[in-house]
């Protein structure tokens, strides 16, 4: 066995201290014993198999001393005290010994879970930083925050195809934050995205433009990092991706003074009036919303405090709130079929114009609309596909994505109403494709087989939609179950599908097996339900057939 130096012996204490974070934390389980500790045997065995550094019981004894007796650690070990009898001289004494010993963490488990879907849901920090993020925010937590390292790292691979990302993203956030503490101007090549998914430099007359700015503040938004900056020959403050600039360098001439940028002192205003990042001023806007609990509580959680309720007529209620009506378009169309723009009339024009236009891009150029049986059959297609690709493991999330938006669509004003005609093979199709799906326990599968259940279940009187009345037309219900007493509720959001998915692929292999026979159920369900119209349908025809001969 190799000898140690005195100098690593004195190391003994933090070898101690690394040892109760990495193995121990301050959960207990359902009896109140702690889940994850260590006896003083147990971080012997540790200090030889991670560090090969051979400790008797009283010298690991004085480094736990050191840590517990400590002002930085004092309260961040804990541990528990136990009698122990001993015979001394022939007499039997009680003394007492510490045991159990662990490190309390300075983040829960769902603090560092929500960090960890920070990083690993961004849309612009790369892969291999991905990686070193979510390793090093495991560490910050428990033992459970490390296990579940693992999984977001082989989630991180499988939706690493979806990433368009720089790679010098972090390296401009620390040259951009070091300019502007030291109040100097940077230089950047400014980037748009090209069909190879790299980034090419902006040409202005077939040559590269570089850009000169003077960089006063950085701030997130939906997901994406802005530098809030000026350009020398402007007054006014202008917005730059940062994602999108290479070859940065800061220079040695200074920024203009802020006195002499408009709008830098109106940044927190000017921000809360910015859903998108479009260019723009705020303006006050006027629109009208359906009075339901569910549509008002979508525009508190966009506008929050900004938005003001003028008047409501019981069936509807008037809005408005200051913003950019550029932003403001993108969102109204987007809440389309409950939003309707009054004020100001140009933007109610802009609207209205790019509202006809796509009609006839999804129109074929025609002024109304024919469902065909082609379109449903191809839409059945598209499913039978997507099961044949999860069969393999391999699923196109934003294609799947897509797939389920249009479903979802088709069928949300059938909810509640008597399918017939050519909704009726769209919902056969879609029953042929859900039993298909329950083949076998492949997570994709699984999962896949969980959306198309979802779907059927919205045209039904589902228990999930019994007990959540105000379900938003934009979401899908799941229940998973995930052992004998937990259950599991997805509230899976149409137009944030990727994050939802990866959360049903995390829990599809222990929900595999009870999802197989609460789906037997609604299968039966929605069977018996078909032949009920079917046989409706049947008596109304002869009904019909009696009254004629009559």
């Amino acid at each position: 066995m190799e000898s140690y130096s005195a100098d690593r012996k004195k190391m003994t204490t933090l070898y101690i201290l690394e040892i109760l974070k990495r193995y121990t934390d301050d959960t207990v389980d359902e009896n109140g014993i702690p889940a994850h500790c260590l006896t003083q045997a147990q971080i012997g065995e540790k200090l030889y198999k991670d560090y090969e550094i051979i400790l008797d019981r009283k010298a690991i004894a004085r480094g736990l001393d050191d840590l517990i007796y400590s002002r930085d650690y004092a309260d961040k070990i804990q541990y528990e005290t136990k009698d122990r009898i001993t015979t001394e001289k022939g007499k039997k004494v009680k003394t007492e010994y510490r045991t159990d010993f662990r490190y309390c963490h300075s983040f829960s488990t769902a603090q560092i879970r929500m960090l960890m879907d920070a990083v690993l849901f961004s849309k612009n920090i790369p892969y291999s930083e991905c990686i070193e993020l979510l390793e090093l925010i495991s560490n910050l937590g428990d033992i459970d925050a490390r296990n579940r390292l693992t999984k977001h790292l082989s989630n991180l691979r499988d939706m690493s195809f979806d990433k368009v990302s720089n790679d010098q993203l972090l390296y401009n956030i620390g040259v951009i934050d070091e300019a502007i503490d030291q109040g100097k101007q940077i230089a950047y090549i400014y980037n748009n995205y090209g069909r190879d998914m790299k980034l090419h430099p902006r040409l202005v007359d077939g040559e590269i433009d570089p850009k000169v700015v003077n960089p006063y503040q950085m701030i997130a938004t939906n997901g994406r990092y802005y530098l809030i900056c000026n350009y020398d020959e402007y007054e006014n403050t202008a917005r730059v991706r940062i994602d999108k600039i290479t070859d940065i360098e800061i220079l040695d001439t200074n920024v203009k003074p802020k006195s002499k940028v408009k709008g830098l002192k109106d940044i927190p205003e000017t921000m809360a009036g910015q859903l998108y990042m479009q260019p723009g001023t705020s303006e006050r806007i006027v629109f009208r919303i359906a009075n339901n609990e569910r549509i008002i509580s979508d525009i508190v959680d966009w506008f929050g405090k900004r938005v003001r309720f003028i008047s409501e007529d019981g069936k509807t209620v008037t809005c408005a709130v200051k913003i950019n009506p550029a932003d403001m378009k993108f969102w109204a169309m987007q809440y389309s079929d409950n939003v309707e723009i009054l004020e100001p009339e140009s933007l109610r024009d802009n609207i209205r114009t790019s509202l006809r236009e796509a009609w006839r891009k999804y129109n074929d150029g025609k002024d109304t609309l024919i469902e065909s049986d082609e379109n449903i059959k191809k839409l059945i297609a598209e499913w039978k596909q997507i099961c044949e690709d999860a069969k393999a493991e391999k699923v196109d999330v934003k294609r799947l994505s897509g797939l389920v938006r249009k479903t979802h669509l088709m069928l949300l004003p059938l909810k509640g109403e008597e399918i017939e005609g050519q909704y009726s093979g769209l919902i056969l199709g879609l029953n042929k494709c859900y039993r298909n799906s329950r083949t076998g326990m492949i997570s994709n599968l699984n999962c896949i087989s969980l959306i198309l259940g979802a779907l059927l279940a919205e045209i039904e009187d589902n228990r999930m939609y019994r007990m959540r009345r105000n379900i938003p037309d934009d979401t899908l219900p799941i229940i998973l179950r995930t052992d004998e007493d937990g259950r599991v509720e997805v509230m899976l959001d149409i137009n944030n599908f990727e994050e939802g998915y990866l959360t049903l692929l995390q829990y599809s292999d222990k929900n595999a097996e009870e999802a197989r026979k609460n789906h037997a159920i609604l299968r039966e369900k929605m069977m018996e339900r078909h032949k009920e119209i079917m046989e409706q349908r049947r008596k109304e025809r002869e009904e019909k057939k009696k009254r004629e001969e009559k």
